[in-house]
């Protein structure tokens, strides 16, 4: 099993670094999708523009994530050019986000029903109120991405149809060991830097020098984080493909 695991990981990284024009590609759309997201959130005055562009922008922000699914996706693909996938990218972006819809509602309904059990149960106080949060961080970081993960890839290889009406395989799939582990492991090598990098001061006195260490570290760390869910996709499309085979072999 651990052998399984680090073969999907490593071949889905070198797949990643060997294919440096898709990762570029990949690269600007999150950069675009960040910037996307920051114009939305900072947008004041009601002209007609920026009317516009609070209806617009939400959109674009939806598209590029699911775009970027797509590519994490597929770039494992052997033999491929990075347009290929690009031009891949959005034909199955609107496939998983339509697989999406059903675990956005299930996770809003989580955020919603823990929070409101907090609050009226143990006021956001005591070791029930951390259990509940632990509890829910588990549900909405953990279980919940690797089931989208997995539905995604069956989603992009069989279709959206065949997806759901093999939920539970997904579901099992997306909870066993060999999946867990390829997520715990990834969330270990890059979640730890991304940490560092954003709870680290910077030991600067000059304000500006201070500004300048800020905006790098942060930008390493999104450029980080966004290379282990690329690599995170990658592998457990990776593995999905070696169980297929394995399956098939027997």
């Amino acid at each position: 099993m651990i052998k399984d695991i680090f073969h999907s990981i490593a071949a889905a990284a070198q797949r990643l670094f060997a294919n440096w024009a898709a990762l570029l590609i990949s690269l600007f759309m999150y950069l675009a999708l960040l910037g996307a997201g920051y114009l939305f959130f900072n947008i004041r005055e009601a002209t007609a523009t920026q009317v516009a562009l609070t209806l617009t922008l939400p959109i674009v922000v939806v598209a590029l994530f699911f775009l970027i699914q797509a590519m994490g996706l597929s770039y494992v693909r052997i033999g491929v050019g990075a347009l290929y996938l690009l031009k891949r990218s959005f034909g199955d972006g609107s496939r998983i986000l339509l697989a999406s819809l059903p675990l956005i509602l299930i996770g809003c309904l989580i955020a919603y029903f823990f929070d409101m059990a907090d609050q009226s149960f143990f006021k956001g106080q005591g070791w029930g109120s951390v259990a509940l949060h632990a509890i829910q961080i588990l549900l909405l970081h953990v279980i919940l991405p690797l089931i989208a993960i997995h539905l995604w890839i069956v989603t992009v290889r069989a279709g959206l149809a065949a997806a759901f009406k093999g939920l539970i395989r997904v579901v099992a799939s997306a909870l066993a060991p060999r999946s867990l582990l390829i997520y715990l492991v990834i969330c270990a090598v890059f979640g730890a830097p991304v940490y560092l990098l954003l709870s680290l001061v910077a030991p600067f006195t000059g304000p500006w020098v201070q500004l300048w260490a800020v905006g790098i570290k942060t930008a390493l760390a999104f450029v980080l984080g966004f290379i282990g869910w690329l690599l995170t996709l990658g592998s457990m499309a990776e593995l999905t493909a070696r169980q297929a085979m394995k399956e098939l072999e027997v």
